[in-house]
């Protein structure tokens, strides 16, 4: 009985060191600096999710590792009218696309071609130094992109 209390306690305590390790922001990116000097993010924090998501007023900037890995994730549709006017499927959601920054950079210039401000994502701070107590000055390892996947696929699928 008290091994599987201790091997409960460690398996917890290993699940909670790693969520404190690994800080993520969820946000709007807005912009990407890719000079050699500064290597920077910025974007908006998003507080809530889904409809009660609200978009922050403040522009802030984070500092990316040269070896940050951007992944694209693209939803499926909300489902057409479908023939004989039954509802339709959704759109089967799209393959991830992984890649550098320069993925980051192609997904914003297509968000703001369409006239949106940024492209939402989640931005994934790496292990914090033991001897640093802030987090602030982590880079980011990783992004996470979010898409639409459009307003009405599906149809007579």
């Amino acid at each position: 009985m008290v091994r599987k209390l201790f091997g409960v306690l460690c398996v917890g305590l290993t699940l909670s060191f790693g969520a404190v390790l690994a800080d993520e922001i969820t946000a709007l990116i807005t912009g990407v600096n890719t000079d050699k000097n500064k290597m920077e993010i910025t974007y908006k924090e998003v507080t809530g999710t889904g409809k009660d998501a609200t978009v922050g007023d403040k522009e802030m900037t984070v500092k990316y590792d040269e070896k940050v890995k951007v992944t694209s994730v693209a939803g499926g549709g909300r489902g057409g009218k479908g023939k004989g006017g039954g509802g339709g499927k959704g759109g089967a959601g799209a393959q991830p696309e992984t890649g550098g920054i320069s993925l980051l950079q192609d997904k914003l210039a297509k968000a703001k071609d369409n006239g949106q401000p940024g492209v939402r994502g989640t931005l994934t701070r790496g292990d914090k130094d033991k001897d640093s107590k802030e987090s602030k000055n982590t880079p980011v390892t990783e992004i996470t992109l979010r898409g639409g996947g459009g307003r009405r696929g599906g149809g007579d699928q």
